[in-house]
């Protein structure tokens, strides 16, 4: 005897293995987004949430089977990026939901070095006894702490609190 069964298919693909995630290194300007399927379908994707997949207008360059990919420009430095995914199989049942492929690029290098001035004593004065050695510090991206040193070794412990200071004792 012969059993026919029509099953249709209603389900829309399930969307898995986005990438990349984390942190991309310093100066990354492209990369490639990339996610499985688990049936044939065509993906594509935009930078806003809840993007209907007809309305999308970003189609990943190598779609249509399980695998998915495209190469997306114009990164930059310290930025986080949000693409919004969505599939439809050879049914025509596209997801409702967005798949999110999320990562950073990391932030540039700090290159410029801080500059730090002693604001007392004075340059040039004699101190004697035990004395307060204030100074001030500056940077692009920020500043930490400020450890001071006399003759190379380091004099007391870091100060982490802007207005950075120590008590010297001279007399030793």
């Amino acid at each position: 005897s012969l059993i026919v069964s029509n099953v249709v298919d209603t389900t829309p693909p399930v969307l898995s293995n986005g990438a990349p995630t984390g942190t991309l290194p310093a100066g990354t300007t492209q990369t490639t987004l990339s996610l499985t399927s688990d049936e044939n379908a065509n993906c594509r994707y935009s930078t806003t949430a809840g993007t209907a997949y007809i309305s999308m207008t970003n189609t990943f360059s190598t779609t249509g089977s399980t695998s998915h990919s495209t190469i997306v420009p114009g990164l930059s430095y310290g930025n986080i990026y949000n693409y919004y995914v969505r599939c439809q199989d050879t049914a025509g049942n596209a997801n409702t939901n967005d798949f999110i492929i999320t990562f950073s690029v990391a932030s540039a290098p700090d290159t410029t070095p801080p500059t730090v001035n002693i604001t007392t004593p004075a340059n040039g004065v004699n101190v004697t006894e035990t004395i307060f050695v204030n100074a001030t510090a500056f940077d692009n991206v920020g500043v930490v702490g400020v450890q001071f040193r006399l003759d190379g070794a380091n004099l007391g412990a870091g100060d982490s609190t802007s207005p950075y200071s120590i008590i010297w004792n001279t007399t030793t």
